[in-house]
């Protein structure tokens, strides 16, 4: 099965797992995204030295945790109202994808595949990452987006959406 075809399949699951819990607060929702692969905010995300990259916890070592480690990753799942649901759909997605690879950042348009993955709204204390992808050839797509925040020098992971 190809990634893209695990991928949709994963998240058909997930949303099936989750329809009675909303799936993102407001403010994820309300956050402009961009609608193509935005070069000057993936670079502020790893470029050393940059707003996010700045203090104690620069976004890109927490980056490298979040990605590599699920205690780490459970750890840095914001509490609140969405708590629940992010650490529910970071453990589902840890169990077919292999969180070194995750937030691919990419641009493609062929024949079938059309998509991107961008990093966005790219702030001292606020980072967000979107993947949307959809194959024509199959008839289907998916969507994921995740919001991090910095919160007394640490960064969490505070909402998630998930949709193919």
């Amino acid at each position: 099965m190809n990634l893209m075809n695990r991928i949709t399949w994963l998240f058909i699951v997930i949303l099936l797992s989750v329809a009675a819990i909303p799936t993102a607060s407001a403010q994820l929702r309300s956050i402009s995204s961009p609608s193509c692969m935005s070069k000057s905010e993936c670079d502020k995300v790893k470029t050393p030295g940059s707003v996010c990259n700045s203090g104690a916890e620069p976004f890109s070592t927490f980056l490298k945790k979040f990605k590599t480690s699920e205690k780490f990753r459970n750890s840095r799942v914001a509490t609140g109202k969405n708590r629940d649901m992010v650490r529910g759909m970071l453990k589902m997605l840890g169990r077919d994808w292999n969180y070194k690879y995750t937030f691919p950042v990419f641009q493609h348009k062929d024949k079938c595949r059309k998509g991107y993955a961008t990093w966005y709204a790219v702030t001292a204390n606020h980072v967000c990452y979107r993947l949307d992808e959809y194959d024509a050839c199959i008839g289907g797509g998916s969507t994921m987006a995740i919001e991090f925040v910095r919160y007394k020098g640490k960064w969490y992971a505070v909402d998630m959406i998930l949709a193919g």
